[in-house]
């Protein structure tokens, strides 16, 4: 009776993460994406209601909690200030209004990983998930096809992976390419394995076309490598080197084998 419930107990967070992943595992299916998304969304109103009714506050102890609303105000304030001068002011409206949604889905996230942490669970899920995608889409432009033998969408040189067009791709692999490496930084992988992951994560988002989904990893990377390669150091000089020349390297051995993502960086 007591090995099937520490069982129960240790599947527990595994299952939460699975469902609370469901979302991004989906998001090359719009539809299903939504769905899900908006059942956390739903949550998330009855948890803020549950939290300012119950303790008279929104949270005054739990960090996570103080956190969000911060961040998700740091983005969503700028764009509802932008609408005020917007050229089309409708359709800038109603983006930012459904942006409350990411805010009510955030809440309900970060509720249920504090009534049953999951946080590693999560991590390890969407790194998973990310690297399958970065992966087919390096398998794309590699080979003409991926895995399932799918081949690629217009135009060609672009990949696509899972998703209809390398637009979505190359924004949200770009968004997300960095969960894997700070998972693998949180649980102390080996450097080795870290090399092998940044040169795939830097393939598939270089092949996505997409500048914007660039911008976010690159952003992303340079708390990575200070963490990984400099911090760690004796002397800090040499990682400052020879971390952009290596990684600059790779980035353009990749970038030759696309003649389209060569022009995108031209014109970027």
């Amino acid at each position: 009776m007591t090995a099937k419930t520490q069982q129960t107990t240790t599947s527990q967070p595994w299952l939460l993460a699975l469902a609370l992943s469901m979302p991004v595992i989906l998001l090359p299916s719009s539809r299903l994406f939504m769905l899900l998304f908006g059942v956390l969304a739903i949550l998330g109103v009855f948890m803020l209601i549950g939290l300012l009714r119950h303790r008279q506050t929104y949270n005054g102890e739990d960090k996570a909690l103080q956190v969000l609303p911060r961040c998700f105000l740091f983005i969503w304030l700028p764009m509802l200030i932008s609408c005020i001068d917007a050229s089309m002011p409708e359709p800038a409206l109603k983006s930012t209004g459904l942006y409350l949604t990411y805010g009510l889905a955030a809440l309900a996230v970060a509720v249920l990983l504090r009534a049953k942490a999951a946080f590693k669970q999560v991590a390890v899920l969407l790194s998973v998930v990310v690297g399958i995608w970065a992966f087919n889409g390096v398998a794309q432009v590699a080979l003409g096809v991926d895995m399932f033998n799918k081949p690629l969408a217009e135009p060609a040189g672009y990949a696509n992976s899972f998703f209809v067009n390398s637009q979505e791709f190359g924004f949200y692999l770009g968004a997300l390419a960095a969960i894997p490496l700070y998972t693998l930084y949180l649980v102390g992988a080996n450097r080795l394995t870290h090399l092998l992951v940044t040169i795939l994560l830097i393939a598939g988002v270089l092949l996505g076309g997409v500048r914007s989904g660039w911008i976010m990893f690159a952003w992303a990377l340079l708390p990575y490598f200070y963490l990984l390669y400099i911090k760690p150091a004796k002397r800090k000089i040499i990682p400052l080197i020879v971390t952009p020349a290596f990684f600059g390297g790779i980035m353009m051995a990749i970038v030759s084998f696309s003649q389209l993502v060569q022009q995108q960086v031209t014109h970027t």
